[in-house]
């Protein structure tokens, strides 16, 4: 299991510049890192957009090769449903657990050089991984319902916001042990990545979303 994993991932990494704009969406996936790092430095930390931006490079891995899906090429391969399933879910997932342990240093290494942040360091990261939680799983249905996973999603993340800013308000903050969220966070990639492809597997067979391949289809005409 673990082999085919790391051969998905190989695979995954050499088929994204076959994707839809390649250069296009790794400028725009590096373009959100860039904004992610400056979130992170004018913040010290403190805010979890910063983190958000980055950890959206799985969600660009993911999305570049999906996007071949729409060819024939695909349609009529053998590996179809591997690049329907397995591949652009371990691929996405791989990249976010990557992103995710350069940023728990990053963290760490912000919450030793400002301890009076410490908490808001730590929680702000706690609940950007609850929003890439939340992204994993729409990636599991958006590519065909991408109408209902759409709206799902905008749902989701105001309800986290909204538990988070009560959770971690000043007049009722909930301290979270430091090891404790690093471990939820790689707990909520690898649980939520295998849901992503449990839907994936389950909708395989579901025609693919023509709103989410539109700007696609609309090259091909």
């Amino acid at each position: 299991m673990i082999k085919k994993a790391v051969n998905d991932f190989v695979l995954g990494m050499k088929l994204i510049k076959y994707g839809f704009r390649p250069k296009m969406n790794l400028g725009l996936c590096l373009f959100f890192i860039i904004i992610g790092v400056a979130v992170e430095i004018g913040s010290k930390g403190t805010e979890f957009l910063g983190i958000f931006y980055m950890l959206l490079s799985g969600l660009y891995a993911f999305q570049m090769i999906i996007s071949m899906d729409i060819s024939s090429f695909v349609q009529t391969s053998k590996m179809k449903r591997a690049l329907q399933t397995s591949v652009p879910v371990i691929t996405g997932a791989m990249v976010s657990f990557i992103v995710y342990t350069f940023v728990v240093i990053e963290r760490l290494i912000l919450a030793s050089i400002y301890p009076e942040s410490a908490t808001a360091i730590i929680n702000s990261l706690f609940m950007a991984i609850l929003l890439v939680g939340i992204t994993l799983l729409y990636e599991g249905i958006c590519y065909k319902y991408f109408g209902l996973a759409t709206g799902l999603m905008v749902i989701a993340v105001f309800g986290v916001l909204g538990v988070c800013n009560f959770l971690f308000d000043e007049n009722t903050v909930v301290p979270i042990p430091t090891g404790a969220v690093v471990g939820i966070g790689y707990a909520v990639i690898f649980v939520f990545a295998i849901i992503a492809y449990a839907l994936c597997r389950i909708l395989y067979k579901k025609d693919l979303s023509k709103f989410a391949f539109k700007g696609i289809l609309g090259k091909m005409e």
